[in-house]
């Protein structure tokens, strides 16, 4: 049985690349991703150093059998690994060559701005929600309190994203 190691580190969903480079890092000190758990927990294999190059593909629900784009990505060299809270993880070798999914910059930022509507809406509508219950409730009860922090606490979630979401489509 192979030898397996857990590190945890932690990525924005705008920190997909950042999350590539770092799996890339890992395998070639010969630590090779086995799985992705909560929160940010991963599990590698031990083995021989490897260039790999890793790919995180955004893909939500309606994705998530698309057997024909599987296939096209295998075909590519692609090695579909498993799906992990909508993103689908594949990896390849660097010395293959054509390493990215997306062809063109425009494409990249297709990917890119999916991502954002997709988690980004969801997050926004919760905040709302919580300011409208926070002015709703009577000062100085509980859940005037808890509402105040639920509040803050994603709105600063919010600018986190913004910050990474602006940082990546700089990088584009």
């Amino acid at each position: 049985m192979a030898k397996t190691v857990r590190k945890t580190k932690i990525f924005t969903i705008f920190q997909y690349d950042l999350e590539e480079e770092y799996l890339r890092e890992m395998a070639n000190k010969g630590l090779h991703l086995k799985s992705v758990g909560f929160p940010g927990s991963y599990t590698f294999e031990v083995g021989e150093p490897k260039d790999i190059v890793y790919r995180l593909d955004y893909k939500g629900e309606k994705y998530k059998n698309d057997e024909e784009y599987k296939q096209m990505l295998k075909e590519n060299g692609w090695e579909y690994l498993f799906e992990f809270v909508e993103f689908v993880y594949y990896r390849k070798p660097a010395d293959e060559g054509n390493t990215e999914l997306f062809s063109d910059r425009e494409s990249r930022l297709d990917y890119l701005k999916s991502v954002a509507r997709k988690r980004m809406l969801p997050l926004l509508l919760i905040t709302i929600f919580f300011w409208i219950m926070h002015f709703s409730y009577p000062s100085y009860t509980t859940a005037h309190y808890f509402t105040f922090g639920a509040s803050v606490v994603y709105l600063i979630l919010m600018f986190v994203l913004i910050r990474d979401y602006i940082r990546l489509k700089n990088r584009l």
